[in-house]
């Protein structure tokens, strides 16, 4: 299938643009106006290059995105969860926090739990 009207225009729009703006900047800086000719001829023609493949890759109906690993993947390529979380980081404080004070998160749940039946039988 072919790219859509409407993204190729976008693109060639985009190109043509940054083309313009590169000549421009380099007439600009130097005062040639040959030289800033043939820099937006250039930076056209490789950034033309490069959409174009880009918008092949686009093209609907392929089966392959950008950056898609097409080989085998074995179990061994799986890190656990529980190896990543280090006792450096947040979470592992976290969890290493909870695992000591679990006899103060207990008391204090119960104390909450107190409260609230004390402020019931007072009603």
């Amino acid at each position: 299938m072919k790219t859509s009207p409407g993204l190729l225009f976008l693109a060639t729009l985009l190109v043509v643009f940054a083309a313009v703006l590169a000549g421009g900047q380099v007439w600009a800086l130097t005062g040639m106006v040959p030289l800033g000719i043939a820099t937006g001829l250039v930076s056209g023609g490789l950034l033309g290059v490069g959409a174009r493949t880009l918008l092949k890759h686009m093209a609907p109906g392929r089966r392959q995105f950008l950056g898609e690993f097409q080989g085998d993947l074995k179990e061994s390529d799986f890190g656990d969860v529980a190896q990543v979380v280090s006792d450096a980081g947040p979470r592992g404080k976290i969890r290493h926090g909870v695992q000591e004070r679990a006899d103060r998160v207990a008391g204090s749940v119960r104390s909450l739990l107190i409260e609230g039946q004390q402020k019931k039988k007072g009603r």
